[in-house]
């Protein structure tokens, strides 16, 4: 042996590199990819659940603002007048603002003209005024036959 060689076997595996295999086991760019693969796979994943049931919850969250809605415009109206499917407020400013089913829509009109769309996939709207006529009851099936029901008191309708 001369000097300035090494043993071509060494049964040290520090004192040789020639023993390690790079296709052996994962390199740092295959654990890359396969971590994005898994995150796309989970995103994936995630918005296809999202979508099973957002939907239900999304109905919820329409309802609720239009009852909302019209709570607020009975508080600002002087009066209120109820007939078949129809709900008028009456304003100072002489301006009548209905809302009606308008198809599988629930519509807003001021004056008769317009058509702003409050709600969505309706299947039918339905109003009744308490005895004492003082509260509405206004009820509202989706076409997913999901029910919803709000009375709004202390109205005063003409």
């Amino acid at each position: 042996m001369q000097i300035g060689q090494m043993n071509e076997k060494s049964n040290n595996p520090f004192a040789s590199m020639a023993s390690l295999n790079p296709e052996r086991g994962f390199t740092l760019v295959s654990t890359i990819v396969a971590l994005m693969m898994m995150t796309m796979l989970l995103f994936w994943i995630s918005q296809v659940m999202g979508a099973f049931f957002k939907q239900p919850r999304q109905n919820d969250m329409e309802v609720r603002q239009f009852f909302h809605f019209i709570e607020q415009e009975s508080m600002n109206a002087i009066s209120i007048t109820i007939d078949e499917s129809s709900l008028q407020w009456h304003y100072h400013n002489g301006d009548i603002v209905s809302m009606d089913q308008y198809q599988t829509n629930i519509r807003r009109q001021v004056n008769n003209a317009g058509h702003e769309i409050m709600l969505q996939n309706v299947e039918s709207f339905l109003l009744s005024l308490s005895n004492n006529r003082n509260s509405i009851t206004i009820t509202i099936i989706t076409e997913s036959k999901e029910t919803y029901e709000k009375t709004i008191y202390d109205v005063y309708p003409i």
